[in-house]
């Protein structure tokens, strides 16, 4: 809930240019329209959700978009502490008491998990619904849990298509155990559940493109056929296994490691778990464009998997070592703080990557500070198109192009403008008569003989 207000900017693209601006749009505002929207590459169930939110936030008096977008990320990070809840009675449900404990606390303050919570993402705010949609389960024993089960994972996937997977693969799992009855039934169940929101997607893709299921079919055309993707780099097949492992952090890898020497004495609900967990890894591995991000919504239930597997594993080392005499002792000792060592070390790396450093921040801090500037009459963003971040309380917009010709024709009504850039040397604006400075108007010394540095101008013709 606090996050949001101290921790701006962003790691992942997708959650401003795929969800934030074209909220944005819904409510009248400019917007920064995307290839994956002009292309109708998405769905806007997503975005109708958080313009809401961004009405919600100005009707309670917010104007500065900053602060809009912290307000959009707290109700995230409120829904998403749900997903505390959902850890701890999961693992006592299949585990222990104490065990429990510590998966909620671990959940509650590991950095990539609070990530996940309050960023506007659609992998990242979708983990909350596939962890739930796997534990319902665990809990009720009819049908009816598999109806609430599929509903959860239709939320999930209309929040981001790509989430479908997961829910294939827990279907599969269901659908290969237990007696023949019991398969059928869990089966058609998970389909009453999700079908209202497979419909929904489709529906809702024929109302703003004009085909059924117009966003799904364009995206996997344009990741799986034409590689779009692949632009930004590839991997190779082992990948995901790598940001599976990133996500939850060492005692995931820590425990997966005793898969094979404890995998007959998991109960059915941790198999389901783990099953979907892995199909979902292995499916994406075909992906050669791999990120970190595609593996968020395994980020709570790889945790209810570890922790319920600590019992299972301390069983089979004391099985197999004698832990009685002091140098078994010392070795269990030892272990521990290593892994409390390696998970403090990863925690930290991840927390200042995900919390602290915050990307981007520089680039929207220097666009929000072309609205502070006295007697300017236009606020203009030269090279990000972040549009939601431009100021309100005055006429604003984002350059398009660079070409004189175009920036004659948009700079020739104006004498006092303030520009936010990272250009050396301001020559494209002051070649049609503006003297540029730096607002302030020097910059720190720190900053002064940097060029790539965001900042913002204050230009006078």
């Amino acid at each position: 809930m606090l996050l949001p207000w101290i921790s701006y900017g962003f790691v992942q693209m997708d959650e401003h240019w795929q969800v934030i601006e074209p909220a944005n749009s819904l409510l009248g505002h400019a917007w920064s329209q995307a290839a994956e929207y002009k292309e109708g590459l998405r769905n806007w169930i997503y975005p109708i959700f958080v313009s809401l939110l961004l009405r919600a936030a100005e009707f309670t008096g917010l104007k500065d978009p900053l602060w809009i977008n912290s307000f959009v990320r707290m109700v995230h990070g409120i829904i998403s502490c749900f997903s505390i809840f959902i850890v701890y009675f999961s693992v006592k449900h299949l585990s222990q008491k104490k065990f429990a404990l510590w998966a909620a606390l671990f959940t509650a303050i590991w950095p990539y998990a609070l990530y996940c919570g309050f960023h506007t993402h659609g992998e990242m705010f979708g983990a909350l619904f596939t962890t739930a949609a796997v534990a319902v389960p665990l809990f009720l024993e009819n049908g009816m849990a598999y109806i609430l089960s599929g509903a959860l994972f239709g939320i999930a996937i209309a929040l981001k298509i790509d989430v479908a997977v997961m829910g294939l693969g827990f279907g599969i799992f269901q659908f290969l155990s237990g007696d023949l009855k019991t398969r059928f039934r869990n089966a058609i169940a998970l389909a009453i559940g999700v079908l209202p929101f497979v419909f929904l997607v489709g529906y809702t893709d024929f109302i703003y493109w004009g085909q059924w299921f117009h966003s799904v079919l364009g995206h996997a055309r344009a990741n799986l056929v034409q590689n779009v993707g692949n632009q930004w780099g590839v991997s190779p097949w082992y990948g995901h296994f790598f940001n599976y492992f990133d996500i939850g952090g060492p005692l995931v890898l820590a425990t997966t490691c005793f898969i094979p020497f404890v995998y007959q004495k998991l109960s059915r609900g941790l198999k389901s778990i783990l099953f979907t967990n892995f199909f979902f890894i292995i499916v994406f591995s075909f992906v050669e464009h791999k990120e970190k991000r595609f593996m968020a919504p395994l980020v709570y239930t790889s945790q209810i998997v570890a922790w319920s597997m600590i019992p299972l594993v301390f069983a089979f080392l004391k099985t197999h070592f004698n832990f009685k005499s002091k140098k078994s002792v010392l070795l269990e000792t030892e272990i521990l703080l290593f892994l409390l060592l390696t998970i403090s070390i990863h925690g930290i790396s991840n927390a200042y990557t995900y919390l602290i450093k915050q990307p981007w921040w520089d680039r929207i801090s220097a666009i929000r500070k072309t609205g502070l500037v006295p007697g300017s009459e236009i606020a203009i963003s030269a090279q990000w198109p972040i549009t939601f971040y431009l100021p309100r309380n005055m006429p604003s917009m984002f350059f398009e192009s660079t070409d004189p010709l175009y920036m004659a024709r948009v700079l020739k009504p104006y004498h006092h403008i303030s520009f936010a850039a990272d250009w050396g040397h301001l020559w494209p604006v002051e070649n049609h008569g503006f003297r540029c400075v730096p607002w302030p108007e020097a910059k720190p010394p720190s900053l002064a003989k940097r060029a790539d540095v965001p900042w913002t101008y204050s230009c006078v013709k």
